[in-house]
């Protein structure tokens, strides 16, 4: 049986529409992995690093909100807080806050 050039068409365009979330989930996916694999961590540690910086975070932003810019990078369950805050009594609670964190290291 004959397909006509139009039916071929539509299916291969039906298909192509359909595959165009795969580039950037594929782009995502190995972009991951290389970041997973140069780094000396491993994944687990990876992984509770960024849960220490989504915490520190989320506990600033609801308790100071607009007040502070504060950064927070965590490595090996070290916190470092970077930014600015005006009172220093706010700074002294931010080190309360990110001591306080489960997981987290204090030097």
């Amino acid at each position: 049986m004959k397909t006509s050039f139009a039916v071929k068409a539509l299916g291969a365009l039906l298909l192509v529409s359909t595959l165009g979330a795969c580039a950037p989930l594929m782009i995502a996916g190995v972009a991951g992995t290389a970041m997973v694999a140069s780094d000396r961590r491993t994944s687990g540690a990876q992984l509770e690093d960024e849960s220490i910086e989504l915490r520190a975070q989320a506990r600033i932003r609801d308790n100071l909100g607009e007040r502070v810019h504060v950064n927070v990078t965590s490595f090996n369950r070290q916190v470092l807080l970077t930014g600015e805050v005006t009172p220093r009594k706010t700074v002294k609670l931010l080190f309360n806050w990110s001591s306080v964190l489960k997981t987290s290291k204090r030097w």
